[in-house]
């Protein structure tokens, strides 16, 4: 995923900071290196909206049509929301499989947050139609908006 850089760059001080290396336990005869354990970097936003498009049917799609065109349709399809995202005050968050999401009112506000989702989730229903008929595919997504405060941050031990 793609993490703003004014946020990756506080995330990265904050790893320098506070790393702290653990000895390993002495009853462990395994233990070849230390553990590194690092704190939680938390943002809370105010009201944001985050977008969650799929197409329907998907598992039964991926499974009638060949690997390599079900890749084509979804680089392209999601090539296409790129293009929507960049033009509608959203900002593209992951791709997970079938799964586009995207948020507005991140990283900065904006008062038109769920106006933004909505005008884009619409203009990525009539994308996904005139894509589908295109490649003679019969595809549909389905499109949720969910608007509210939250809190980013990355979790887990990996960078």
């Amino acid at each position: 995923s793609v993490v703003p850089l004014h946020i990756a760059d506080q995330l990265k001080r904050t790893i320098d900071q506070n790393e702290a290396l653990v000895p390993p336990s002495p009853g462990c005869r395994h233990a070849t290196s230390t553990s590194s354990f690092r704190n939680v970097t938390l943002t809370p936003h105010g009201e944001v909206s985050i977008l969650f498009a799929d197409i329907k049917g998907f598992t039964q799609l991926s499974a009638s049509i060949p690997p390599n065109r079900l890749m084509q349709f979804l680089n392209n399809l999601f090539s296409r929301f790129d293009d929507l995202v960049q033009c509608g005050s959203c900002y593209r968050i992951k791709t997970l499989g079938d799964c586009y999401i995207c948020v507005s009112g991140l990283p900065e506000p904006n008062s038109q947050h769920a106006d933004n989702c909505v005008r884009l989730g619409l203009r990525m229903v009539t994308e996904t139609q005139c894509l589908a008929e295109e490649s003679e595919m019969d595809i549909s997504i389905r499109i949720g908006v969910h608007s509210g405060c939250l809190i980013t941050g990355v979790l887990g031990q990996l960078k």
